[in-house]
């Protein structure tokens, strides 16, 4: 989109104006400050960014549709869900968080409701699985650990690397788990260790390895949980 802004100048407006605000605005912010509470938290900067400038054109849509490429009607919205979010304990510089979701809301302006479709889809797909528990989170920290120590810095780490790690961390989780349940480990757990390790990849290497050769692999190492524990040994250089 061609429109020409001035960020600084909408933000030093938004500034002021939540100096200013009214009874119904206040009421209208706490209302989205629990909102980002129980639906934005544990979301990275950018995810922040996005979600705020998705959640903002909804606003204007709901209201007045006609004004989604107006400045001032997208800096109102930007910044009660930027104030929101600051409230919220998502973030810590106000000014940060608007300048960047407007821009964001800017470039990207024709194309919100696509990603909005592409995060429910998301979100969806974890709620098919909230029957098992969501690993993900604690395999996150790991597995970046790991490539760290492996090649000084995950952006160093090939295709074939990356791929490696997700064979060789879903297999030692699946055999702690075999090992933890009392030599018990059904087909479907092994399916959902699998996919809660890639779901890892897929947010930070996604288009970088491949997953269907990875499950493939680790179907193969599975069959026999001897060679898998003896080739995860010498991958991690256990003794």
């Amino acid at each position: 989109m061609d429109i020409i802004f001035d960020v600084d100048f909408y933000c030093k407006i938004a500034n002021s104006s939540r100096q200013n605000r009214s009874k119904e605005q206040k009421e209208l912010i706490k209302e989205m400050v629990i909102f980002c509470r129980d639906n934005l938290r544990g979301l990275t900067t950018e995810e922040l960014i996005e979600r705020i400038a998705i959640c903002a054109k909804e606003e204007i849509i709901k209201w007045y549709p006609w004004n989604v490429k107006n400045e001032d009607a997208i800096a109102i919205n930007i910044g009660f869900y930027s104030e929101a979010a600051v409230m919220a304990g998502l973030s810590f510089d106000f000014d940060t968080l608007f300048k960047k979701s407007f821009i964001y809301y800017i470039e990207n302006i024709d194309i919100l409701e696509s990603k909005k479709m592409q995060i429910q889809n998301t979100i969806e797909n974890d709620t098919n699985e909230s029957d098992k528990p969501r690993f993900r989170d604690a395999f996150e920290s790991e597995i970046l650990g790991n490539l760290t120590r492996r090649y000084g810095s995950i952006s160093n780490a090939d295709a074939d690397a990356l791929e490696k790690e997700c064979l060789y961390y879903a297999t030692d989780m699946c055999l702690e788990f075999y090992d933890k349940s009392g030599g018990i480990l059904p087909k479907d757990w092994s399916e959902h260790i699998f996919n809660e390790v890639c779901a890892v990849f897929d947010k930070h290497f996604s288009g970088k390895y491949n997953k269907a050769i990875c499950e493939i692999q680790h179907i193969a190492l599975m069959s026999s949980l001897d060679f898998a524990r003896e080739k995860v040994r010498k991958y991690y250089n256990r003794p």
